[in-house]
């Protein structure tokens, strides 16, 4: 099912709505939010919600010890658990960002080559739930899964906006040389008007160049 959810061309969602829907399906969360990196040393920001909004403002250090902790433990952290038994995760709290999704139940961490490049905030189904260990192996290994498909997803974006960049240069320099020569056009009459001024041909010659240029530039 995971599988389908990310690949299947039927899928009319966007690829990271349907990545949240694919690993939230897994436990039956209702909801969820996507955190990914757009620079290299920059913030994880919000970039994709699933069956909620998306809270572009909300803002994740790199160092933040909730992001270092499941990095480096590649732990699905269960923020009821954290709750409960906070030794467990090296006596961390619940982190200030966190506060404004009461309903927020797991963080899976998205790793792809040996890089955090996202993570997953995943609601609540029911206060009640509690993971077991096959479904804590399952997530970890859907996020790796998922994670390499939206590593993919961001080099493609990356790629197309490099290709639509190079076509705006391209055309930007046929507009410059375009502009350039009407530019040309203009200097030599504006030099050749105090010494033509008087002369009736001239004075078509300049009416018909202002004429060609506002036709090309329109």
């Amino acid at each position: 099912r995971l599988i389908d959810t990310l690949a299947s061309p039927e899928q009319r969602l966007p690829l990271p709505e349907r990545a949240i829907k694919a690993v939230a399906q897994i436990v039956g969360s209702p909801a969820g939010l996507l955190w990914m990196r757009r620079q290299t040393d920059g913030p994880f920001v919000c970039t994709a919600g699933w069956n909620t909004k998306m809270w572009s403002e909300t803002q994740v250090r790199v160092d933040d010890p909730i992001v270092s902790f499941m990095f480096e433990r590649q732990w699905i952290l269960d923020t009821a658990e954290l709750a409960r038994n906070p030794a467990m995760y090296n006596g961390l709290s619940r982190p200030e960002w966190l506060e404004q999704f009461p309903d927020a139940l797991l963080l899976v961490p998205l790793i792809s080559n040996e890089a955090l490049i996202g993570f997953m905030l995943l609601m609540q189904s029911s206060s009640a739930f509690r993971l077991t260990f096959e479904e804590i192996d399952l997530l970890r290994t859907s996020g790796r899964q998922v994670a390499a498909h939206l590593a993919q997803y961001e080099a493609d974006q990356r790629l197309a906006e490099a290709k639509q960049f190079e076509a705006f240069n391209r055309l930007t320099a046929f507009l410059m040389h375009d502009l350039n020569n009407l530019i040309a056009q203009q200097s030599l009459v504006v030099k050749n008007a105090a010494r033509h001024k008087g002369n009736p041909a001239f004075f078509e010659d300049t009416i018909a160049t202002i004429d060609n240029s506002v036709a090309r530039m329109s």
